[in-house]
């Protein structure tokens, strides 16, 4: 058992980090959060079959059905459930799908939820770079507020994207390319096929590469 103070890391079987134990009400609500994708996965037979056969954004829709009505209630905030749930969900796919990304970074004074592919990209040639805010609220006004930080690190607003709850969406629109995460999927899932359009054209080993094949277009 843990101690005060310390940090207990739950990860998945490739030893990425799902969930921890925290101290402040809004970080154990997130675990909690983390906790019940992370057993989706864990017992989930569709995930790996469908990542593996190229259908990232199947293998999204199964975990948000399964998961979405699950963690409605672990969260306060509005909002903060399904962004953290969106959150897991992407982290879990972008790394299953060997995209390269960082996340949960800060650049150029702005704090940003996912770059890709890094942010040294993004300094040097911005068209090539991709930021995806995923906020963990539903209020419009700190949604807007992300997303000004967000283009301010990123100068092509085209390359800003948002991922949001569908509670946050109503808040909307926001003036950016959105996709949304409802009950049985919703825009969300068509994210990674996306992605995969993005990364093809600005990689610059080439539409079709290797490096990219993995994605798949479902």
């Amino acid at each position: 058992m843990p101690g005060r103070g310390d940090v207990h890391v739950v990860r998945d079987g490739d030893g990425d980090e799902l969930a921890s134990d925290k101290d402040t009400p809004d970080d154990e609500a997130a675990d909690r959060v983390k906790a019940v994708l992370f057993e989706h996965i864990q017992e989930s037979d569709a995930v790996p079959r469908l990542v593996a056969a190229g259908r990232p954004g199947m293998a999204a829709q199964d975990m948000v059905r399964a998961c979405h009505d699950k963690v409605a209630g672990l969260c306060g905030t509005p909002g903060m459930a399904h962004g953290v749930l969106a959150t897991g969900i992407m982290h879990y796919m972008l790394t299953r799908m060997l995209v390269k990304s960082q996340r949960s970074i800060r650049h150029g004074g702005e704090d940003l939820d996912i770059v890709m592919p890094d942010a040294k990209t993004l300094a040097e040639d911005p068209s090539r770079a991709l930021v995806i805010c995923v906020p963990k609220t539903a209020d419009a006004p700190a949604i807007r507020g992300a997303l000004r930080g967000a283009r301010r690190a990123q100068p092509e607003p085209g390359n800003v994207w948002l991922v949001l709850s569908e509670e946050a969406a109503k808040g909307g629109p926001y003036g950016a390319k959105s996709f949304v995460m409802t009950g049985d999927g919703g825009s969300f899932a068509r994210i990674f096929a996306d992605i995969q359009e993005f990364l093809d054209r600005t990689s610059t080993e080439g539409a079709g590469s290797k490096r990219l094949r993995i994605l798949g277009g479902a």
